[in-house]
C-alpha cells in the first residue's frame, strides 16, 4: 500500500507522486479570522529538496512537543499526539507536502549561450517536478520571471535587487493564498518571499511559506538585518497560523548554520523547543551536498525545514540522479561559466 494524498500512509512505507490535476483554481486571496494554529495540515508532511530533484518525507512520532505545528501520521498511519495542552486527536490522516527547493544560479539564464544550453533545461525541470511530484510549493531561487508555470500552478516572485529573483509556485488548484498578504524585500542581492496559504479542501489547513536567498555569513550585518526582514514579513500571518515551511539557500554549511538555528533566526522556533522532540533539526541528516558546480559540491547550502511535523526522508529523483552522478557532479547542461569578464569561471549551479 502507498500513500496517497487523501489516503493513509502503508505499513511498507513506499510514497506515491501524483500528477497535476487538469483543472485550475484562481489563487485569489481570502481573508481569514484567526483560529487555533494547531488545527489543520493532516498527517504525513512530504517536502521536496533543492535544485533539481530530491524529495523529502515527514514521518511520524509517537510523542512530539513542537511550537507551532500540527500532528502528522507515521508510516504505519499513527497519530501522533502532543506533550502539550491541546488535544489534536481529531486531525485528519494521511495529508502530505511536497515541496521543491532549487537555485540552478543566475548565469543559467544569462547570455543565449547559457539560455540554450542551461536556462531552457532548467525550466523544463521545474515543469517535471511540479507535474511528475504535484508538489505543494516551491522556491525557486535566480530564477526566470517570465516562466509560465503548468496548469494548476501559479507563480509568484519577488526583487532582491541586482537582478535577484526569488520566486515561490504553489499549486492553486489546491491552495489559496490568504490574508495577510506581506511584502518581504531586503536588497542587496537577496530575495526573501513571504506567503501564507489556506487548502481548498480544509479552510482550517493554514501554513505560511517562506523562500529565502540568504546572504553568506562572512557579511554577518547583512545576514543579521536579512534575518529581521524575513521575521518582520512573518510575523503578520501568526494571527492566521503558526506552521511555517522555510525553503532556503542558506549559504552556509550544516556544521556552521543547522536548521533549527534558521527556524529561530525567523522567529518561527523558540529556542529549546524542539531540543529533544526533533533533533533532525540540530544534525545533518541531508544525503548529499547541494553547493555548488564551481567548487565541487562539498556544501549543503539549500535547506527545507519546519515548525511544524516530524522527520523528513530524502526520495531521490532517479532521471537526475543518473545525470549527475547521483547528485556528485553537475548535469552536463548546467556545466557552464559566468559570462563576459568571468569567462574563466564556472557557474554555481546548486542540486535540488
Amino acid at each position: 500500500m502507498v500513500p496517497s494524498e487523501e489516503g493513509h500512509i502503508g505499513q511498507d512505507d513506499r510514497l506515491l507522486f501524483g500528477h497535476a490535476a487538469d483543472s485550475h483554481a484562481e489563487s485569489n486571496q481570502i481573508s481569514l479570522p484567526r483560529h487555533p494554529w494547531w488545527r489543520g495540515l493532516g498527517a504525513g508532511v512530504v517536502l521536496l529538496l533543492l535544485s533539481a530533484a530530491a524529495f523529502l518525507r515527514v514521518h511520524g512520532a509517537s510523542s512530539l512537543s513542537a511550537f507551532g505545528r500540527s500532528h502528522l501520521v507515521s508510516a504505519a498511519a499513527r497519530q501522533v499526539g502532543r506533550s502539550g495542552n491541546h488535544d489534536d486527536s481529531s486531525v485528519f490522516p494521511g495529508k502530505k507536502l511536497m515541496l521543491l527547493q532549487f537555485n540552478p544560479h543566475w548565469e543559467c539564464f544569462n547570455t543565449d549561450l547559457n539560455m540554450n544550453k542551461c536556462g531552457n533545461r532548467v525550466l523544463q525541470l521545474v515543469t517535471r517536478f511540479l507535474q511528475n511530484y504535484d508538489i505543494d510549493f516551491a522556491n525557486i531561487i535566480e530564477f526566470a520571471p517570465w516562466y509560465r508555470p503548468p496548469t494548476g500552478w501559479t507563480m509568484q516572485c519577488e526583487n532582491g535587487d541586482g537582478g535577484e529573483i526569488g520566486c515561490i509556485i504553489w499549486k492553486s488548484s489546491r491552495w489559496a493564498q490568504v490574508f495577510p498578504k506581506t511584502h518581504c524585500f531586503f536588497g542587496h542581492g537577496r530575495a526573501c518571499n513571504v506567503m501564507t496559504f489556506q487548502r481548498l479542501s480544509r479552510p482550517g489547513e493554514t501554513v505560511t511559506v517562506a523562500g529565502t536567498h540568504y546572504p553568506h555569513l562572512a557579511t554577518p550585518d547583512l545576514r543579521s538585518g536579512f534575518e529581521h526582514t524575513v521575521r518582520a514579513a512573518i510575523a503578520p500571518s501568526r494571527n492566521v497560523t503558526e506552521r511555517l515551511v522555510l525553503l532556503a539557500d542558506a549559504n552556509a554549511r550544516l556544521d556552521e548554520i543547522s536548521d533549527e538555528t534558521l527556524l529561530q533566526g525567523i522567529g518561527a522556533l523558540r529556542a529549546g523547543s524542539h531540543a529533544e522532540a526533533r533533533p533532525w533539526l540540530r544534525t545533518p541528516w541531508y544525503e548529499y551536498n547541494t553547493c555548488c558546480f564551481n567548487i565541487g559540491y562539498d556544501r549543503t547550502y539549500d535547506r527545507i525545514a519546519t515548525n511544524f511535523g516530524a522527520r523528513p526522508r530524502l526520495v531521490k529523483d532517479k532521471e537526475y540522479a543518473h545525470a549527475s552522478k547521483d547528485y556528485s557532479k553537475a548535469p552536463e547542461f548546467a556545466q557552464i561559466g559566468k559570462p563576459i569578464s568571468w569567462a574563466k569561471e564556472e557557474g554555481a549551479y546548486h542540486h535540488p
